[in-house]
């Protein structure tokens, strides 16, 4: 093993060869850290993430197309699965679609006065959750707002559906569960004032919390009552994903956690980025898992926390800023969105 220090004070490159069979191949492997030294030699195991392993150059990213027409960053997308298209909002207060396969002409549906932090669609509507707390519900087939209340009393950052409900998670540490047309069900205080939910996920007979408390709360859609509590995030937790029974979690920590939701005892944890992950997305087929982060990146692992590429400006011409949201449009296609206004469609393969 040969160690190259002669680079700068953040890289480390390491030098392995890896015997397979009659064949050996020399990997590069690349160490990244946050600290402008290490002391005593001593490497601060949550501040490094390897960059390269021997999988990453099994998997081929290609940029297919990139689209423009908000005017600030874009912060959250949808797709409506019946139709393929694609919904854009962000801090412009715009809300764009796009067509599958996307053409470069996105259709204005609506211009909100506030900025959109959250888009979900549910039943033929286009639920935005703005800045201010302010919840539209837009109509597909006419554009029109259908409805619109100020659920939250801060920034509305998630929604879910289930049983013909809305729920929705905001700054102000309030769930609240309505009818299609905004009218409230119920409402829990989930979490402490200046504490927020950041994202909700309805699986089987459980809603899934993410929250600023570093905890993912567990409850029951018909009464919002707890059914328990995960911990082991360092700080905030803004996503979760779901692959058969394991649930993907990220957050301010920038790291990645799979816990086995059968025996949540049961998890593995990876220093992912060198930043917060915003988002995280699992394949249709569940294989790869999408991270978007602060650090402009987008990383693609397997299911078992494998790394197999990191997509980035400088390889496929990637974000310039944060990575706000990624999803997947097929197994063989993902859209991003980002703090540098752009949308940009991504084709997945094997060499």
């Amino acid at each position: 093993m040969q160690q190259d220090t002669t680079r700068n004070p953040f890289e480390i490159a390491l030098f392995v060869v890896v015997k397979d069979g009659n064949f050996a191949t020399k990997l590069r492997i690349k160490l990244i850290g946050r600290f402008d030294h290490f002391p005593n030699s001593e490497f601060p195991r949550r501040q490094i993430f390897f960059e390269y392993n021997s999988q990453l150059n099994k998997l081929e990213v290609t940029k297919v197309a990139h689209f423009e027409g908000h005017r600030d960053s874009v912060y959250s997308l949808a797709i409506d699965r019946e139709t393929g298209s694609i919904y854009s909002a962000g801090a412009d207060g715009y809300v764009i679609r796009w067509n599958w396969p996307i053409d470069s002409n996105g259709e204005l549906i609506a211009q909100l006065p506030q900025a959109i932090y959250s888009i979900y669609i549910y039943e033929g509507k286009i639920y935005c959750g703005t800045s201010t707390g302010e919840v539209y519900c837009l109509s597909e087939s006419d554009r029109e707002v259908a409805a619109q209340s100020t659920l939250h009393s801060l920034g509305t950052f998630a929604f879910t559906g289930q049983e013909q409900h809305i729920y929705s998670g905001g700054g102000n540490g309030e769930l609240v569960k309505s009818d299609l047309l905004l009218n409230e069900d119920s409402r829990r205080k989930l979490l402490p004032d200046k504490t927020s939910i950041r994202n909700l996920h309805s699986r089987g007979d459980s809603l899934f919390a993410a929250c600023s408390d570093n905890k993912i709360h567990i409850l029951e859609p018909a009464t919002l009552n707890s059914i328990d509590v995960i911990e082991g995030h360092a700080n905030s937790v803004f996503d979760l994903a779901f692959a058969e029974e394991y649930m993907f979690s990220t957050g301010r920590d920038a790291t990645i956690r799979k816990t086995n939701l059968a025996d949540p005892r049961e998890f593995a944890t990876v220093n992912a980025h060198l930043y917060t992950i915003q988002t995280l997305a699992i394949s249709p087929d569940e294989t790869l898992l999408l991270s978007g982060s602060l650090d402009k990146s987008i990383r693609i692992w397997s299911t078992e926390l494998d790394l197999l590429k990191v997509v980035k400006k400088e390889k496929q011409d990637a974000h310039t800023n944060a990575v706000n949201k990624v999803l997947w449009i097929d197994s063989n296609h993902f859209i991003s969105c980002g703090d540098d206004r752009a949308i940009m469609l991504f084709h997945v393969g094997s060499d």
